[in-house]
């Protein structure tokens, strides 16, 4: 899925972001290297955020502002 939206957008994935709150998600990100950010307010939980290879994990949404800004 990650694939097909870097294919339809033609975006770099060095410029990218996948935010997501399970292992899947994550996953996705990195074998498609691209950014993947973890967020605590969903299904998954941080142990399985951290395992998939999350560069980041937010907690709270204000959080994951601070993460996304350059």
């Amino acid at each position: 899925m990650i694939a097909a939206a870097l294919a339809d957008f033609d975006a770099d994935p060095a410029d990218t972001v996948m935010v997501g709150d399970r292992r899947y998600d994550i996953e996705g990100a990195v074998t498609n290297g691209v950014r993947g950010i973890g967020v605590l307010w969903g299904f998954g939980n941080r142990k399985e955020l951290e395992l998939a290879g999350a560069a980041a994990i937010a907690a709270a949404p204000a959080e994951l502002d601070a993460l996304l800004r350059p």
